[in-house]
């Protein structure tokens, strides 16, 4: 697999040591950039799979990128006299660079590249938090950090209601706040059951940013990749709803995990499936309403309404998600029969 002419016609006639060396290199001061300059860092962080992408869209040799991403973590090594920056240098950037570059080099559409990165992602994150933890002595459990998030807002909570009381508000008023705070900070230290889905939640969107990042640098070198289709055509296949019917059974199988035990871990598999589902259903929702928003030429001030209306007007809410449930069972946009008549070689 070769790129087309652009500015790495170039590189060409260089060998795949000398050429691995220079990505490296790349690599490392993407990683450093990213390590020590706050504002500058979190845009480098976004393109450190870049060099692994590039070389393996070269020279299509997983195996030399794998020693690519091997060399810059040597080099990180020594440039920062850490062996902790240099572990999560290979399983926090390495890994998911080198996944990233093996779905591009095999020419995987965006979303799947993308979906598959975020696994990739998720693993490396849940290996670092397992790995990192005992090394530092930390106690970086979730549930805990969400416990102590939920005193600190009991707290705040609770000087609020104090100033309230000061300036002769009603004993309704106050007695409302209350319930809110108390309420509130239920809600947070129980939000740690949804630690699965927070985790791939963000590697999705860190995959997302990857991939749009490494596929304009390699636009600009003329390389053909597959674009992330437009938000008006996302959708879900009608076969991935068996996956939250499965989230539903079980958390009914398992009595609302009240039990414990192999029940609660059932009760807990369910929540998370059912609540990745009820975001999906909105997205897919969101993209018909933009869809036919676009095709009858809205005009803006009167989309930014509707999406107003959407996001703050719960009947509107309920409207788009049940659209969204809806989308994968009946193709309300007909993406399906227009995917279907282009591959027949009928397309317009």
């Amino acid at each position: 697999m070769q790129f087309q002419s652009g500015a790495m016609s170039r590189v060409n006639g260089l060998n795949k040591t000398t050429l691995g060396a220079l990505f490296a290199a790349i690599l490392v001061v993407l990683f450093l950039i990213s390590r020590y300059l706050p504002v500058i860092g979190t845009i480098s962080m976004f393109f450190c799979p870049v060099p692994l992408v590039l070389i393996q869209v070269k020279f299509g040799d997983i195996k030399n990128t794998a020693l690519v991403a091997l060399v810059a973590t040597a080099l990180v090594s020594v440039l920062t006299g850490s062996p902790f920056a240099a572990f999560f240098f290979l399983i926090g950037v390495g890994l998911q660079g080198l996944v990233l570059a093996y779905a591009i080099g095999a020419k995987q559409t965006a979303l799947r590249a993308i979906f598959i990165c975020a696994m990739a992602t998720m693993a490396s994150t849940i290996v670092l938090i397992t790995a990192v933890a005992p090394m530092m002595e930390m106690n970086i459990s979730v549930k805990k950090q969400l416990e102590v998030m939920s005193e600190s807002f009991k707290k705040a909570g609770e000087a609020n209601v104090e100033s309230l009381k000061k300036s002769g508000a009603s004993a309704e008023q106050i007695k409302n706040m209350e319930q809110f705070y108390v309420q509130a900070a239920e809600a947070v230290k129980g939000m740690y059951i949804y630690t699965p889905l927070f985790l791939l939640g963000s590697a999705l969107i860190s995959a997302l940013i990857n991939y749009m990042a490494a596929a304009m640098v390699l636009k600009r070198l003329n390389f053909d990749v597959s674009p992330v289709p437009a938000f008006e055509r996302w959708g879900m296949p009608w076969t991935v709803l068996w996956v939250f019917i499965c989230g539903l059974l079980l958390i009914n199988l398992s009595g609302g995990g009240q039990t414990g035990g192999a029940s609660g871990y059932l009760n807990l598999i369910g929540l998370n499936i059912n609540a990745a589902f009820l975001m999906l259903f909105f997205v897919d929702g969101l993209a018909v309403v933009h869809f036919y928003l676009i095709r009858y030429s809205v005009n803006m001030a009167a989309r930014i309404f509707l999406y107003f209306l959407i996001f703050f007007h719960p009947m509107f809410y309920m409207t788009v998600l049940f659209t969204g449930l809806a989308d994968p069972w009946l193709d309300i946009r007909k993406l399906e029969s227009e995917n279907n008549i282009n591959e027949g070689g009928l397309d317009r």
